[in-house]
């Protein structure tokens, strides 16, 4: 009887990632886009951790490295709207920090990834980027995306000459994605 309902928990299990069509339905760290912080992280931590490098000031960042709950990633990145007392997450990124500067062990985990996210949602839009200098740092990073009418899904290998190198799994909605095209930086 427990091997039948063990087959059938990974059974059921499976379709769900096999049925998903929405990013939404993906997660970093038990976490979904949509998802309010406050359900995560207390308000002190979320200010604690928030960071000021946008001067578009429409979203806030916030930073939170190796938690006790992180299972996966090192660290997990996530941005609300300012002003939002409901800490809605309208981006979040897990990112595994390579310690040992190993660029091929970062383009591996970003092909396996890559590969996975294509059998659960087949028919998004797929583009692979060229390698790419980074603003404001002597590296590099090599993107992949995945694009849907709700956002995008984002695979990131960073090459830092002068520090490690991470990988980042980034999900966005379609608000915080026009936020990025529009330079928030400047």
């Amino acid at each position: 009887m427990s091997r039948l309902l063990l087959i059938l928990i990974i059974t059921l299990s499976f379709q769900t990632l096999t049925n998903a069509d929405d990013i939404r339905d993906f997660e970093i760290e038990g976490i979904s886009l949509g998802d309010s912080a406050l359900d995560y992280f207390n308000v002190s931590t979320i200010k604690k951790n928030s960071w000021n490098y946008y001067k578009d000031k429409a979203f806030i960042p916030v930073q939170n490295d190796k938690l006790p709950f992180f299972k996966t990633y090192d660290f997990f990145d996530f941005r609300y709207r300012k002003g939002d007392k409901k800490y809605i997450m309208q981006s979040i990124s897990g990112i595994i920090d390579f310690k040992n500067k190993d660029l091929s062990k970062c383009i591996q985990l970003k092909k396996k990834i890559i590969d996975e996210i294509k059998l659960i949602i087949p028919n998004m839009e797929f583009i692979e980027y060229d390698k790419t200098s980074s603003r404001g740092t002597k590296g590099y990073y090599y993107q992949s995306s995945f694009f849907s009418d709700k956002g995008n899904i984002s695979i990131i290998c960073y090459d830092y000459f002068e520090t490690d190198n991470y990988l980042a799994v980034s999900i966005s909605n379609k608000n915080y994605e026009n936020f990025l095209l529009n330079n928030p930086y400047k």
